[in-house]
């Protein structure tokens, strides 16, 4: 569908971590 760069941010024992996803279909 959508190809691109999705950002995620996760809160992970009280840190929080962000980081990139990289689709391409």
């Amino acid at each position: 569908m959508a190809n691109g760069v999705y950002f995620y941010s996760i809160e992970y024992k009280g840190q929080k971590k962000t980081g990139k996803l990289l689709i391409s279909k």
